[in-house]
């Protein structure tokens, strides 16, 4: 009887929050390229204006990005030899390969580290090198924005929309966007918020020992700025950087895979380096704060930058 009325409670929970959210839902489908870079340009925060990369500035499109950071959670240190750390340790966490002595071991379910996905509209824009003083053409771009599935509806859409995802070992796939698929992902980007408050209804309590907290930020390859959001003025710095974070449920057996998600809007297509660290835990056998890039975050269609 608990379980079916936190399972009604839920239901109905979620069910509010989509209608609440539902202007911001087709706002978002129906927003044209225009419109998202009047967005960036709009903020009123002269700080926002000289520290994060505008699309003004590099020429290329507005999208919205998905990333999701990978990790695995252990209640000790397998790396240590301590008898300390073996019994007594504290929740340590791991991602991508570590080296223990010469060897590089794999202490996470998913070495990924991190995932991301692009939302993009219009036309892929792949800028002119000089090589010598001399213009050579734009290399063809690995991005497949097919002009058979519908554009955007809405007035001033200027094209299609593609979606970009990128795996940490090189694949990349882009695809072009039906009106379907630009629902779905709006869907999922108005609705994880209050999906995830409603599931700590399911999980039970947790304890403050079990909240798992991602920090991170960009900053452009090419032009030095920061990777932001005008949806979150005040995020992407080092100072002040974005933060997600997940809650492991009480009692779980370790050690435990998680995955962090966040959906950043509006920020300019470009190549990224990106760190992230945790203020409490450990990562990697290193102390609560270290700061990790060990990879970058690249433009659709590319696999490397």
């Amino acid at each position: 009887m608990v379980v079916q009325l936190i399972v009604i409670l839920i239901i109905l929970g979620l069910g509010f929050y989509i209608i609440s959210s539902g202007t911001d839902l087709f706002s978002d489908i129906l927003t044209s390229a225009e419109d998202r870079i009047a967005k960036q340009n709009e903020i009123p925060d002269q700080d926002f204006q000289e520290r994060v990369n505008f699309a003004k500035d590099t020429g290329t499109r507005v999208c919205d990005l998905r990333i999701t950071f990978f990790a695995t959670a252990h209640n000790f240190d397998p790396t240590s030899f301590s008898v300390f750390e073996t019994f007594l340790g504290d929740i340590n966490i791991f991602h991508g390969d570590v080296r223990v002595g010469v060897l590089a071991v794999s202490l996470a379910g998913n070495t990924d580290i991190f995932d991301y996905q692009w939302l993009c509209e219009g036309e892929v824009v792949v800028a002119e090198t000089q090589v010598a003083g001399v213009t050579t053409p734009p290399a063809p771009s690995t991005s497949t924005t097919s002009t058979s599935d519908p554009p955007l509806v809405g007035e001033g859409s200027t094209g299609d929309s593609e979606i970009c995802v990128t795996k940490a070992r090189g694949t990349v796939v882009c695809t072009a966007l039906s009106f379907l698929d630009l629902l779905s992902w709006n869907l999922q980007k108005n609705t994880i918020s209050g999906l995830e408050e409603l599931s700590l209804l399911a999980l039970g309590q947790v304890t403050d020992r079990e909240l798992i907290v991602i920090n991170f930020f960009g900053t452009s390859i090419n032009t030095g700025k920061a990777l932001g959001s005008p949806s979150q003025p005040d995020k992407g710095t080092n100072s002040n950087p974005f933060t997600k974070s997940t809650n492991l449920p009480r009692g779980i057996d370790f050690p435990v895979d998680y995955a962090i998600e966040i959906t950043l809007e509006d920020v300019t297509e470009d190549d990224y380096i990106i760190t992230f660290w945790d203020d409490k835990f450990p990562q990697n056998s290193k102390p609560p704060g270290h700061r990790f890039s060990p990879k970058d975050l690249c433009k659709p269609g590319l696999t490397s930058c």
